[in-house]
């Protein structure tokens, strides 16, 4: 899997950021997060900071190490998630 953000970013107060995020391969899910606590469920999305802020791209990606086997359910009903890959970029307000 390769994931795709944008390189670090300078933009000045309160300018819109735009978070341009691209995963090649496959995966369960992806969302942005960030210190300034926004997160957001979609590869494209957009923040208006009012702070420094990182932005990171996690991604919870399908593996084959994801395989569960328990047949006949005796140890209960139970699931995998298997690596978390995260890619991210620094904006800094100026």
């Amino acid at each position: 899997m390769t994931i795709e953000v944008p390189d670090d970013i300078t933009i000045c107060e309160s300018q819109q950021i735009n978070l341009i995020g691209n995963v090649i391969g496959n995966y369960v899910e992806a969302n942005w997060s960030g210190t300034n606590g926004f997160s957001d469920n979609n590869l494209i999305s957009s923040d208006i900071p009012q702070s420094n802020t990182t932005y990171t791209l996690n991604v919870l990606d399908i593996t084959d190490n994801n395989l569960v086997v328990n047949g006949d359910f005796g140890d209960g009903a139970g699931g995998a998630r298997h690596g978390a890959d995260r890619g991210g970029a620094d904006l800094r307000r100026v």
